[in-house]
């Protein structure tokens, strides 16, 4: 998937940002008091101003992890594009400017790294 939007030589770095994100890459995980929807956490109430349930009620295709995984991918892209830089890309998907963020993604690296093996 992440070569089909140019992706392919960040793949570790996604893989640590998602589970920074969520934690068990789990695509029916509800954060944010069922604002943030799975594996990525998007959230919802900011970006669509309606909760996961309802959300995936009107777009069950939501509730796939490949559909999940296929919007950030093309959501980071886009990013990188526009920043162009993946680290600044990640930084803004959530706590843009907050830099403990970049640093809890970064300490997941290894682990996302031995995924890939």
């Amino acid at each position: 998937m992440a070569e089909e939007v140019g992706l392919q030589d960040d793949c570790a770095l996604l893989i640590a940002h998602l589970y920074t994100e969520n934690g068990a890459f789990a695509e029916d995980r509800h954060g944010d008091n069922g604002c943030s929807i799975g594996i990525l956490q998007w959230n919802l109430c900011v970006h669509e101003k309606m909760s996961v349930k309802r959300w995936t009620e009107k777009n069950p295709e939501w509730k796939d992890w490949r559909f999940q995984v296929r919007f950030y991918l093309q959501k980071m892209a886009e990013r990188k594009t526009k920043y162009k830089n993946i680290y600044v890309a990640i930084e803004s998907w959530n706590f843009g400017g907050r830099p403990w963020y970049l640093k809890k993604v970064k300490s997941n690296l290894e682990f996302a790294k031995t995924l890939l093996q």
